[in-house]
């Protein structure tokens, strides 16, 4: 069993840190939540294609990844931006910078004992979007 699939099964909020510019893997990833009764949110952080590419020079050289690469992946995730709150996530939320979602990434605290399971939809294909201005 993978990390994730042991999240998630245990129901943790879990954090998949990852470009997934294709909906193929998006949708495996929404899957996989799914299976385990898990919410989804896609964080979605509106940076520009210049500055991921200046990015790739501060990582090791066995980590950089190609412009090239970097320019594809960002144009097939800008194009899939307007699409994303209709894929089946049960939020998405768009930011013009990874400062604005530290809220987002603050420590939940668990629900107090004998409130039972947290009753939110899974799914679905209505997701609220929200957009983090500075």
């Amino acid at each position: 069993m993978s990390v994730l699939e042991a999240r998630l099964a245990r129901r943790l909020p879990t954090v998949v840190d990852t470009t997934s510019a294709k909906h193929s893997d998006r949708a495996e990833l929404l899957a996989r939540a799914r299976r385990h009764g898990v919410p989804t949110i896609a964080l979605l952080v509106t940076t520009p294609a210049s500055v991921c590419v200046a990015r790739q020079q501060d990582r090791p050289a066995n980590r950089r990844v190609p412009q090239a690469v970097v320019e594809a992946q960002h144009a097939a995730i800008v194009a899939a931006f307007p699409g994303m709150p209709s894929e089946g996530f049960d939020h998405v939320v768009f930011a013009e910078s990874i400062d604005r979602l530290g809220p987002l990434a603050a420590p939940q605290r668990p629900p107090e004992r004998g409130a039972g399971p947290e009753q939110r939809p899974v799914g679905g294909s209505a997701a609220r979007t929200t957009l983090l201005q500075p």
